[in-house]
């Protein structure tokens, strides 16, 4: 019996710390997954419906920033491209209703596909694992999204 609740305080313990130990703003998470510095950043929108079937679901993070904020630190980075987006990255828009962010005249985007199978075109898949950020210049904000499907 002891070990029992010995094994279910543990097992406690170990959800309290992944709880905690994650990050705990939409800015941090953009931050971690983006390598970005967004320490000045105004979280604007942060919804997060994943925990579905297998972790399945969509995060939608908006920050703005303030003037210079964020530019910079996308010019040096070779990771992000100037906009317009290619085709590919026009049409996974579509699967995280950001269809609007296409029209965006001035900024950056970054795609990162993070499925398993990389040899197989990514519009050609069954499931979708990517994050897409893009950053309008003008608005100085920018919009995140993480899709797993």
């Amino acid at each position: 019996m002891k070990a029992r609740f010995a094994a279910v305080g543990t097992c406690l313990t170990l959800l309290l710390c992944l709880a905690v130990c994650g990050p705990s703003t939409g800015a941090e998470l953009v931050a971690s997954a983006l390598d970005l510095d967004t320490s000045l950043a105004e979280e604007v929108v942060y919804t997060d419906d994943h925990g579905g079937w297998l972790g399945d679901g969509l995060t939608h993070i908006v920050l703005s920033f303030p003037e210079g904020g964020l530019q910079g630190q996308l010019q040096r980075d070779s990771q992000w491209s100037f906009l317009p987006m290619d085709g590919t990255t026009r049409a996974l828009l579509s699967y995280v209703d950001g269809e609007e962010l296409a029209e965006i005249p001035q900024g950056y985007f970054r795609l990162i596909d993070r499925h398993s199978d990389t040899q197989t075109p990514i519009l050609s898949r069954n499931s979708y694992n990517f994050t897409l950020a893009v950053y309008d210049a003008q608005q100085r904000t920018l919009h995140y999204f993480e899709l797993d499907t």
